[in-house]
């Protein structure tokens, strides 16, 4: 495979001396599986893994769930309980207390009445912290104790993802994979400019850094006005499967579809469809454009802990860019 090396970060354009240094930034996010990379200003780098991925592996988030039964590297999910809240691993069971402390109600005395919810060690660590600042004795009005044979009988567990944040993640895994396969020569281009206005609808920028907010090219409301991204990916995956060496991409961690349309009637443009772990996502991007040299679908696809694989369906080549 013939991948040209970048000097420009693709998220901003700069060269990385001016956003604190070089560094490598996975083409997909690195909890997937990700192991291509590209060059990465510092800023950028640890702002989008904060600003975007990060908003994407918490315990509220369908990935987190994705992950949780891939046998990678994850987090707990929040579970809810008429007592209080705990964090689950679904895959494997284990389930721990989430500690909260809540003052409900304080008398014309001062006297304080508070709900704890915890492991029996933390409650003991909270009682200690108030006796040392309120002084002793703690009055306890009621109390339960848990043991594995009062274990919760059912947790329930809720997952949402923002789609603009999905938004940004599509516009940020085009912007470096692009790059991984053009290098600079992409990222100084108009169809790059405006996956970096996706991107930074607004972005969290270290303070640093932090620049105005903007609006997304695609105007308000751009995450909510899908288009079928499932249907794009099938139709894909049907050409795929002809390929002189087809890939099956339910079996990746992670892909990008870039379907090119140069001919299309309003003007040429590119559609960026990405999946994880199996699941499309519902929103992808419709971006004015084409790339250059690349006049049929390409799939950029990432299995667990392996390299990068790169198929050019105009080409049926299982590495588009090789000569």
């Amino acid at each position: 495979m013939v991948v040209t090396n970048n000097i420009l970060c693709p998220h901003c354009g700069r060269p990385p001396v001016e956003g604190g240094g070089a560094t490598r930034d996975h083409i997909f996010p690195d909890a997937f599986g990700g192991q291509g990379t590209i060059v990465a200003c510092k800023d950028c780098n640890s702002g989008i893994g904060s600003g975007v991925e990060g908003k994407l592996l918490g315990p509220e988030s369908p990935f987190t769930l994705f992950l949780q039964g891939s046998g990678l590297p994850h987090g707990q999910l929040k579970a809810t309980h008429p007592l209080g809240e705990f964090m689950v691993d679904l895959g494997t069971g284990d389930h721990t207390p989430r500690t909260s402390v809540e003052i409900l109600d304080t008398d014309v005395d001062g006297v304080k009445t508070v709900k704890m919810f915890g492991s029996p060690e933390e409650i003991t660590r909270i009682k200690t912290g108030f006796e040392n600042k309120y002084g002793p004795p703690l009055e306890v009005l009621s109390e339960q104790i848990g043991s594995p044979d009062t274990e919760p009988e059912v947790l329930n567990v809720s997952v949402s993802v923002d789609m603009a944040d999905l938004r940004r993640l599509v516009a940020k895994t085009a912007l470096c994979a692009l790059t991984y396969l053009q290098g600079d020569s992409f990222v100084e281009t108009a169809l790059a400019s405006w996956l970096r206005e996706v991107l930074d609808a607004p972005r969290e920028w270290p303070t640093s850094v932090r620049r105005p907010p903007q609006d997304d090219p695609d105007g308000e409301g751009a995450a909510t006005r899908t288009f079928d991204t499932a249907e794009v990916m099938t139709k894909a995956q049907a050409m795929l499967a002809k390929a002189v060496d087809p890939i099956d991409i339910t079996e990746a961690a992670a892909s990008l579809l870039i379907a090119v349309e140069p001919r299309y009637s309003a003007g040429p443009r590119t559609g960026f469809v990405m999946s994880l772990m199996g699941w499309i996502l519902p929103t992808g991007l419709f971006a004015p454009g084409v790339p250059t040299d690349m006049w049929a679908p390409t799939f950029v696809i990432q299995r667990q802990r392996e390299p990068i694989r790169i198929t050019d369906l105009a080409r049926g080549l299982p590495n588009g860019y090789q000569a």
